[in-house]
């Protein structure tokens, strides 16, 4: 807070630093469980971003990491409506700014996915986990160790909800197709350790023909 004191008294405040800090401030406050003042301090870096957003010293991409952040603040104080209004809002900014290789961006889909899921609007969470499997299939081709393995992460978690709405809208073909496909290419790829996720959506299959036996197998 000291430094936040400081940059108060700045002529340079309400620039990309000045919304740095808070944002910083808002992440300790997090890790502290106090995530009404979390919100709080992102929010006013919020404010900021909005005021300036087209001037030299602001960038505009922040406003994806921002509104990430705000809805996991927002769920972790159980406010469902307040969480899906930032997620949409860092979707729509992100696709704005044609933020694809974001994180924040490509993670958000990711939650938005589990979140359509989790409420009932599995089209919403096909839509969603698909583009967020095409996204990360992206970022897990790339040289960079902490991109690809944030990639295959997030191929995996997405690929798992996608399949997971498809059987509740008994799409049973297409995840089949899906299921196989992936299968396919993790054994391909030695990707041993994602199998087993795999086989287990193979099983939920199973069980959503009716084919109780085959999915013993």
């Amino acid at each position: 807070l000291k430094d936040l004191d400081n940059i108060n008294d700045c002529p340079y405040r309400n620039d990309s630093t000045h919304v740095f800090l808070l944002r910083k401030i808002a992440i300790e406050y997090s890790r502290m469980k106090d995530n009404l003042n979390a919100v709080l301090y992102e929010r006013k870096a919020l404010s900021i971003m909005n005021s300036n957003i087209g001037k030299p010293y602001i960038i505009p991409e922040d406003l994806v990491s921002i509104y990430y952040f705000l809805s996991i603040f927002y769920d972790s104080l159980n406010y469902a409506a307040e969480e899906l209004s930032a997620m949409d809002s860092c979707l729509n900014i992100g696709m704005r700014l044609k933020c694809y290789s974001n994180y924040a961006f490509i993670k958000t889909l990711s939650n938005v996915a589990q979140f359509s899921y989790n409420i009932g609007d599995y089209h919403r969470c096909v839509k969603d986990a698909s583009t967020c499997e095409k996204l990360s299939a992206e970022l897990a081709s790339s040289a960079v160790r902490e991109r690809r393995e944030f990639g295959v992460l997030l191929v995996s978690y997405s690929f798992g909800w996608h399949v997971k709405a498809l059987l509740e809208l008994n799409e049973y073909e297409e995840a089949e197709h899906l299921i196989c496909n992936k299968l396919e290419e993790y054994q391909k790829a030695g990707n041993l350790d994602n199998l087993g996720l795999i086989y287990g959506q193979k099983a939920d299959l199973e069980l959503h023909k009716g084919n109780y036996q085959d999915a013993l197998l």
